[in-house]
């Protein structure tokens, strides 16, 4: 459990010089003593047949200490799955790993070229003259 003694607490402010009121040090101490004794545990999971979504996570958190890990499907077939875990000391961590076969498809076939026929030209004079642009003489 964290012990705090306010005189230690507002001498070391002032050998810092901190310039904190009380009501500034009340609000960060209780923060800080919440934040060391949240506990929590959620999970959750998705595995829908029609769009093939599948994923999963679940965290405990007690106190400091996050951990945790969620799965995600891969388009290639194969399950993406992450462990985790984060404290003021370390940081946040992660392994990732892949499971499972790595399906691709086939080499990609090239598409046939596109076919672009040349405009046609009637008349003679070009655009302007007899034919395309339906005119006889000039615009």
């Amino acid at each position: 459990m964290l012990e705090c003694h306010l005189d230690q607490v507002l001498l070391a402010m002032q050998v810092l010089e901190v310039t904190w009121s009380l009501e500034d040090l009340y609000h960060t101490l209780l923060l800080t003593v919440m934040m060391l004794t949240i506990t929590y545990s959620y999970n959750y999971g998705v595995a829908d047949g029609v769009t093939g979504d599948r994923k999963s996570q679940h965290e405990v958190r007690d106190g400091g200490v996050v951990k945790g890990s969620y799965s995600v499907a891969e388009p290639d077939g194969s399950v993406r799955v992450v462990d985790y875990a984060a404290d003021d000391v370390n940081g946040f961590n992660a392994v990732v790993k892949r499971i499972g076969p790595s399906v691709h498809a086939g080499a990609p076939v090239a598409a046939a070229p596109l076919a672009v026929a040349a405009p046609a030209a009637f008349g003679h004079g070009g655009a302007y003259a007899h034919g395309v642009l339906g005119g006889h003489g000039h615009y």
